[in-house]
């Protein structure tokens, strides 16, 4: 066939819109459904969009996160401007701190606008993802899929704070939206040169967003080899590898001086036994093997039965659940084979490419649900495409029923979820916006908050360094002032811990009692500050002066060091890049 003549098509395994019913198609209550929600598509998609947004604003958390990454990524923005050149973000991937520096130059430091641009991140995540998979898979499974994206309390909650997750999934629908596009009016070899070089941009872009996002290189490899589209597969990896070597050239060019002073990547700390311990050694690959194996159960499991609402705040994990979504995904992954859908067979290699990055890279004590929680609309085609499409082609009403009530369950179950969650957000949302910043902490964090602040107004200058344990939350707090942190106690010689705050010129030590467990006050406390300095005052009983408190119940110390004289002891002190440094381990 000569190219003049060559049709344009998309490929989705749905019955063509121009074919005359059957009897059996006329009867079928998922072809009755489809018709529906075919000609609501867009309708659906806003009600959607305004669900989420309504779901999103009233239940909005005006504070900040407690959680240490939500304050990192702030922190990284703010001194990528104020210390340029001097300071790169190298604790994860950088894009996002790039982001919120442009924000910060534009707007200036407004944490909670910084906040609100992840609630308009993830309404247009929605709306690119919609818009990739319309026409590709059936308007009613995708009429499903995308209210589950829009209504999950996960999703809401993460719209409201400065974790990557909202930027990142607007990202991933931009991407799967464009590159369907370039699919569509491909030829046999493949997209264009220009649309896998604007693709391989893409991936670019969410491998600087997420790291685990280098999973989707060889997912597109992989679909090349399927697929015989070699011209797609060369053209993608050419535009990754072009931008990618770019980037680390300006990198090294701009920021070469500050990387050169770091000892550690991201990933040496991936790779080791324990991220906080470097003495003990990286895992083995049979060790590798065994914690993505154990990362499967944690985050399939349980965190994924706990995201879609079937076992909310799940505390073990649910082995047979596992193994169900294990065995739902592979039935899919053979009606995609079957149907020969290339579309959603982009979606299964990069959400299966990604997920493998992620639970090898993992340690299964960290065990944080926005890992996969990114995945939620494609989880959800592997989980039930399979099934849909087989009661779909039997064209058995009472199978297609049973699948509808189960949608309609989990839907009915999802939006509750999130109305509970904003009926207890909103009266300390309102109480926010009314001047009230500190509605909705727990006293503990509260004490903790109002040090930082403290610190900030009254201990201004430059050559005091205050030592503290969740540094990044303090640094926001204080309006920018950096801080020290103790993560770990890495001797029991008093000396030794003497001598490392000493090298990095820390000054001043915050003495908190922040809860263990977040929500309920039981006696246990995250006391990794206390030993550290019950050990040195063992040994210095006078180390510490008091400076400061805040709070008679679970109160918050300031004290101010007494360097001892220890022999032997270095003159110089930490720069900013070796406090960053320790940060990132």
């Amino acid at each position: 066939m000569s190219k003049k003549n060559k049709t344009v098509h998309k490929e989705h395994s749905e019955p063509s819109r121009t074919t005359k019913p059957t009897a059996a198609t006329t009867d079928s209550l998922f072809n009755s459904l489809d018709t529906w929600c075919e000609k609501r598509n867009n309708a659906i998609l806003y009600f959607s969009i305004g669900l989420f947004l309504f779901l999103s604003i009233f239940s909005f958390d005006a504070k900040l996160s407690i959680a240490h990454d939500d304050a990192l990524y702030i922190e990284s923005g703010l001194r990528m401007v104020k210390e340029f050149p001097d300071f790169f973000h190298t604790a994860n991937a950088p894009l996002y701190p790039f982001v919120l520096s442009l924000l910060y130059m534009i707007f200036g430091f407004k944490f909670i606008l910084f906040k609100a641009f992840s609630v308009l991140f993830t309404a247009l995540a929605i709306y690119f993802t919609h818009k990739a998979m319309q026409s590709r898979i059936s308007a009613f499974f995708l009429a499903f899929c995308t209210l589950m994206f829009a209504i999950n309390v996960h999703i809401i909650y993460f719209s409201h704070h400065s974790f990557t997750e909202a930027f990142y999934i607007m990202l991933q629908g931009i991407f799967f939206f464009t590159l369907f596009r370039f699919t569509d009016t491909a030829n046999e070899s493949g997209i264009s040169w220009k649309g896998g070089l604007l693709c391989g941009f893409l991936i670019f872009l969410l491998v600087l967003a997420k790291t685990a996002a280098i999973g989707a290189i060889p997912a597109i490899l992989l679909y090349a080899l399927f697929f015989k589209r070699w011209k797609e597969g060369l053209s993608v990896g050419a535009g990754f590898a072009f931008c990618f070597g770019l980037f680390h050239l300006i990198k090294k060019t701009i920021w070469g001086k500050y990387l050169s002073t770091l000892e550690y990547s991201q990933l040496d700390v991936l790779l080791r036994k324990d991220p906080y311990k470097p003495e003990l050694g990286n895992d083995s690959f049979s060790e590798l093997i065994q914690r993505f194996f154990d990362n499967y159960e944690l985050y399939i499991s349980k965190r994924w039965f706990d995201i879609i609402g079937l076992i909310p705040d799940a505390t073990e994990p649910k082995n047979m659940l596992g193994f169900a979504f294990l065995l739902l995904s592979l039935f899919t992954l053979y009606t995609l084979f079957k149907n020969k859908n290339k579309h959603l067979w982009h979606i299964a290699l990069y959400s299966m490419g990604l997920t493998a990055v992620s639970f090898l890279a993992l340690q299964k004590n960290w065990d944080q649900l926005r890992i996969i929680l990114i995945f939620l609309p494609f989880y959800l085609i592997l989980s039930f495409y399979g099934l849909y499409s087989f009661f779909k082609s039997r064209n058995n009403y009472v199978l297609q029923l049973l699948l509808t009530f189960i949608f309609a369950i989990l839907i009915i179950v999802n939006i509750n979820r999130s109305f509970k969650f904003l009926a207890a957000n909103f009266p300390n949302t309102i109480k926010n916006f009314k001047g009230n910043k500190y509605a909705g902490y727990t006293p503990d964090w509260e004490n903790y908050i109002k040090m930082s602040e403290w610190i900030g107004e009254n201990l201004k200058s430059d050559s005091v360094l205050v030592a503290c344990r969740k540094p990044p939350v303090s640094f926001v707090h204080s309006g920018g002032k950096l801080f020290a942190g103790i993560y770990t106690i890495p001797s029991e010689d008093a000396d030794s811990l003497v001598m490392n705050l000493h090298e990095k010129k820390v000054t001043h030590v915050m003495v908190a009692n922040l809860r263990r467990n977040p929500n309920k006050k039981d006696g246990y406390i995250i006391n990794t500050v206390h030993r550290y300095l019950n050990t040195i005052q063992q040994k210095y009983p006078n180390f510490l002066t008091p400076v400061h408190r805040i709070g008679n119940s679970e109160e918050v110390n300031l004290f101010k060091i007494n360097y001892p004289e220890i022999p032997n002891k270095p003159d110089s002190v930490a720069t900013k890049e070796e406090i960053q440094g320790e940060e990132n381990k």
